[in-house]
């Protein structure tokens, strides 16, 4: 489990201290690791369970990693303060474009460190997808500036409201900081390229998520279609439900099997009233006076052909059929919006994370493509040792791995039969 965990995350540790309900030290443990405790034990898309040795068969279900974390983050004493190992300062600036998950984690460290790092968020509020991709009711805005103002009392300064290429610019931070990191993540939507896209009352997901974040109430209506199956598409079907939307209905081009989401996701979905229509891909939006009125879809099928893991949907000839609407939100994923960055800003090496630019790093999504919230956060943290070794021409903090032997574990059978226990969620009727 910890292995598969991006950020490698000492996932036994700090299920022991819960047991021992050290609640303050797990958090701890959890901290030191993937920045956001809190935050992850809400979001996560947890690759450390579906490596867990405990849902392997006949082992039953795998553990609650996640709702564990989250439980220690919840349970700790409020009084209970982190106290972080820092290096002594070493008169270096970084700035740092981009309050994402990459880029607080990137602040994180570089302070640690002994590094000056300056955060500059284009949004009234940092948290990039954090505070403004995902809905209120996953996570809520007061855990999560919590988490965030950890970060900055490490004596990172955060600037809102700063726009690259308009409030600053790329060559300008060149000027100022000894490195710049560019964190800001992947957030210009994809679009559906068909007929009838730029009709009224059809949204792409992030920016209908950005609306209800921001606090207004976009119209969906009755009827509501929503094509994309990841947790954004996910996250948008829920969110169009509490706007008071009757029948929502999530399309995809495969099977669920290929949904990009975890069986919790999945599981809220069906209990709120959505359901998943499969082998579906849209052709056309229809409108009626500029509005949305209906969308057609084309009937899908999977090429046999194909490995198991990576079959395509293939359209099946004369298959069109029409549903009745009154909204779509297209959540296709988005990509890095590089329009106000230098053209010369290419051939990043994830491994460096150093671009063609000299001093200049990219982390998390704007190097990966969209990814998720616990593999931004471990890109950041591998992103600022590499500004440090950048900066001080050392490698000053390595990983040492230490094995032991034991003949047991003490674990009873009868645990494998224990079941996860369903985390509380805002009830539906509420947005927040």
């Amino acid at each position: 489990c910890q292995d598969a965990c991006p950020a490698k995350t000492n996932i036994p540790g700090y299920i022991r201290c819960i047991n021992e309900k050290r609640y303050g030290r797990a958090y701890e443990l959890n901290r030191g690791a993937n920045i956001l405790p809190g935050v992850l034990g809400r979001i996560c898309s947890r690759p450390c369970e579906s490596a867990c040795r405990h849902g392997e068969p006949d082992n039953g279900e795998s553990v609650g990693i996640c709702h564990l974390k989250r439980g220690c983050a919840d349970l700790k004493s409020p009084m209970h303060r982190i106290v972080e190992g820092l290096y002594s300062p070493t008169g270096k600036t970084v700035a740092v474009v981009g309050s994402g998950p990459a880029g607080l984690a990137v602040a994180h460290d570089l302070a640690i460190l002994g590094h000056k790092a300056v955060i500059f968020e284009t949004m009234e509020k940092p948290g990039g997808m954090l505070m403004y991709g995902i809905p209120e009711f996953r996570l809520p805005r007061d855990l999560l500036m919590l988490e965030i103002n950890n970060v900055l009392r490490l004596g990172v300064d955060l600037k809102t409201s700063q726009t690259i290429g308009s409030d600053f610019s790329l060559a300008s931070l060149q000027e100022d900081y000894d490195a710049v990191v560019v964190a800001t993540g992947c957030m210009k939507p994809r679009r559906l390229g068909i007929e009838g896209e730029d009709l009224e009352n059809v949204y792409h997901g992030l920016d209908f998520m950005k609306e209800i974040n921001a606090g207004q109430m976009p119209f969906v209506g009755n009827n509501v279609a929503v094509i994309g199956a990841g947790f954004t598409a996910v996250d948008c079907a829920r969110s169009a439900v509490r706007l008071g939307a009757v029948d929502v209905k999530i399309n995809i081009r495969k099977t669920i099997e290929y949904m990009r989401i975890d069986e919790t996701e999945k599981h809220e979905a069906r209990f709120e009233g959505i359901v998943t229509h499969t082998l579906v891909q849209p052709s056309r939006i229809l409108g009626t006076e500029g509005k949305v009125s209906g969308i057609e879809f084309v009937r899908t099928r999977l090429d046999p052909m194909d490995e198991p893991s990576f079959r395509v949907s293939v359209p099946i000839k004369n298959s069109e059929f029409i549903i009745p609407c009154d909204s779509v939100i297209a959540a296709l994923g988005q990509t890095p919006d590089i329009d106000d960055l230098s053209p010369g800003l290419g051939g990043m090496e994830k491994e460096s994370h150093l671009t063609s630019v000299d001093g200049v790093f990219a982390a998390g999504d704007f190097v990966t493509g969209a990814s998720d919230v616990i593999s931004a956060i471990a890109g950041g943290r591998q992103c600022a040792h590499a500004i440090d070794e950048y900066l001080t021409g050392l490698t000053r903090k390595q990983k040492v791995v230490r094995l032991e032997s034991h003949a047991s574990t003490d674990r009873l059978r009868s645990y494998d039969f224990i079941k996860k226990i369903q985390m509380n969620t805002i009830d539906i009727e509420r947005l927040h």
